[in-house]
């Protein structure tokens, strides 16, 4: 049976699981094609880069109504690069919430427990929060924990309406004491540094307003397109830069709240190797978000790929009903097939037939339960490739076999090739040309060379805040 999926269960949580080389990208692929050609919106965050460009071929390919949809994210991209600041305040923002939500994404993307580790915690809280009360970027993080004049003349900016701000850097914070400035920095620099020390990311984050809007994205049913190619970024990059863009989805989703629920636009997100990516905060993406209009399919390759999430673990367990299941090893197929299946009254029974002098006889003999098991984790660990079971949890049935449409890959005839060329010049409107974001990071690092805006001893230039008395 071929997987045309219907349109209401894409506009769910999935969970696409099965080892490489399996179909699952192929499947993803006709998915997320589906929506696109049905007029839905969609995003992907590719960590390979191939589905990101299979898509982008694929919808330019399209009308040209549906090239107008699509908006692209491409951190490798040669002259033009999409401005993403996650401490850019925007309506309706609340500044100490969202920096305690960033410093939740750091700590936890690294590993880190936000309550054993508490006073990195308070670091990185604190720092983006001084950041956004200044109207500054992530590239500034290092001078905020660095260099004291610098953050002084940052403090002298901050409202008295942020007085539990100030009273952290002004009396809790070791400003006087070398040593225990350096003990307390350390963990929160070595987190940040090595990430605003990429060109590339430096060329992204150093945009004081992003250019592209997820929630205007979300409401206006467009197509989102971000590659993470892991192999040119490097995975530590890749994955921080995948859970900043995933946190600014998840806010962006949250405030729908003012839209009446039947008005909110459904978004699917796609999100390739998810374990790399979302963090323990999964289940309030889960839970929180559906009702918003946000779907998350989430795939990966096994099931110990998230023995060492057990959050995530569990919160992908009990809050993703529909499953889609490829051909997976021997102990994982033994783990999903007592999901997949009821045993049936087949696998239960076996009718032998015993030949005597009155003719044929047949006896019942009910197969032991180790026997059943095997039976059900074959049909899972010998699926060929593209074949699947699809299950949706909390339904009597079982498991039902489908099979992932062959989609050709797309022949690039010069129409084509103006088409795809016409749909990255659209999306230029989204990113900012390379010489004009160095421009802008050396008007605020006057020492830094023009080629490479590496941050001088003294600190980039101290912008005026002015704040209106709202008394």
């Amino acid at each position: 049976m071929v997987a045309v999926l219907p349109i209401s269960l894409l506009l769910q949580h999935l969970w696409v699981v099965g080892g490489s080389g399996t179909g699952k990208t192929s499947a993803a692929r006709g998915w997320l094609m589906q929506l696109i050609e049905n007029g839905y919106g969609c995003g992907i965050i590719d960590p390979h880069g191939d589905l990101y460009q299979d898509v982008f071929t694929g919808a330019a390919g399209m009308n040209r109504r549906v090239r107008e949809r699509i908006v692209l994210f491409d951190p490798l991209h040669p002259t033009h690069s999409v401005g993403l600041n996650p401490l850019e305040l925007l309506p309706g923002d609340v500044p100490a919430r969202k920096a305690d939500f960033l410093a939740n994404v750091v700590s936890k993307i690294f590993g880190a427990d936000p309550a054993s580790t508490p006073r990195m915690q308070q670091m990185l809280r604190h720092t983006f929060w001084l950041l956004m009360i200044s109207k500054r970027t992530l590239l500034e993080f290092p001078f905020v924990l660095n260099n004291q004049a610098y953050r002084e003349a940052l403090l002298a900016c901050v409202p008295p309406s942020e007085q539990l701000l100030l009273d952290f850097w002004l009396y809790e914070f070791p400003a006087d004491n070398p040593r225990l400035v350096h003990e307390w920095t350390q963990s929160s620099l070595n987190k940040i540094r090595p990430f605003v020390s990429d060109p590339a990311m430096q060329l992204i984050f150093g945009q004081q307003r992003s250019t592209i809007n997820f929630r205007q994205i979300m409401d206006e049913g467009l197509v989102l397109l971000v590659n993470l190619h892991k192999g040119k970024l490097g995975d530590n990059t890749a994955h921080l830069l995948g859970a900043f863009i995933l946190a600014q989805i998840q806010l962006a989703a949250l405030s729908r709240e003012e839209i009446p629920q039947d008005e909110r636009r459904q978004w699917t997100l796609f999100v390739d190797e998810f374990q790399n990516v979302l963090t323990d905060d999964v289940e309030e993406i889960l839970t929180e978000t559906r009702k918003y209009g946000l779907a998350l399919m989430i795939a990966n390759q096994y099931y110990e790929q998230l023995d060492a999430h057990p959050k995530l673990q569990a919160a992908v367990l009990n809050s993703v009903r529909n499953w889609a299941v490829f051909r997976l090893g021997a102990k994982d197929s033994e783990l999903f097939g007592r999901d997949l299946f009821n045993p049936s009254l087949d696998m239960v029974k076996d009718v032998r037939t015993r030949y005597t002098s009155m003719g044929t006889e047949e006896d019942i003999v009910w197969r032991p339960l180790g026997e059943i098991e095997e039976m059900m984790w074959r049909q899972v660990k010998n699926l060929a490739d593209r074949e699947f079971w699809f299950l949706t949890k909390g339904k009597s049935q079982a498991a039902i076999k489908l099979r992932t449409r062959t989609l050709k890959k797309e022949v690039l005839r010069p129409r084509h090739v103006a088409q795809l060329e016409e749909l990255s010049a659209l999306n230029l409107s989204n990113a900012t040309p390379h010489d004009q974001v160095w421009a802008e990071i050396a008007r605020r690092y006057p020492d830094a060379p023009d080629s490479n805006p590496d941050r001088s001893d003294e600190g980039p230039d101290i912008p005026t805040v002015e704040w209106e008395d709202k008394t």
